[in-house]
């Protein structure tokens, strides 16, 4: 009997703590999608915050390697602004995206949460879902989420 009192209190333990999201009550932050799609030359789970003009020429570079031509380099105002990349990497089929739950600020930290979306479709086509995010610069930290 003690054992079974302490495993429910153990669950519902759990279930409040999993309740429990600091971001739950904060407040939206502005972003546009730079470039969002299914085809890229990264072929693996990404979650990339970039802030400077360089690693943006690399990113961009690995990501059109399987486009020709590559499309042009889209232009970003790092003083003001940084990109996060969410990769899903190689996916067996189309049907998935990546989906944007939320991005939120509370105490000038922004967290951004996102799931793959899908369950995949009929074409056995390999894809690599994807969304880039542009965002200004937050004056606290930034947190990615998956869900």
């Amino acid at each position: 009997m003690k054992t079974r009192n302490s495993l429910y209190l153990l669950l519902i333990s759990f279930l409040l703590l999993a309740g429990c999201d600091a971001f739950q009550d904060a407040d939206p932050y502005p972003y546009d999608v730079l470039a969002q799609g299914t085809s890229s030359g990264i072929r693996t789970p990404v979650e990339q915050i970039i802030d400077t003009r360089t690693e943006w020429q690399q990113f961009w570079q690995m990501h059109t390697s399987r486009t020709s031509p590559p499309l042009p380099l889209p232009e970003v105002d790092f003083a003001a602004s940084l990109l996060v990349a969410l990769y899903a990497g190689d996916q067996p089929t189309n049907g998935y995206s990546i989906a944007i739950i939320a991005v939120r600020e509370k105490n000038s930290d922004v967290r951004i949460d996102y799931r793959i979306a899908g369950s995949g479709g009929p074409l056995p086509t390999v894809t690599q879902p994807f969304a880039i995010l542009r965002m200004q610069r937050p004056t606290g930290g930034i947190s990615i989420r998956k869900g």
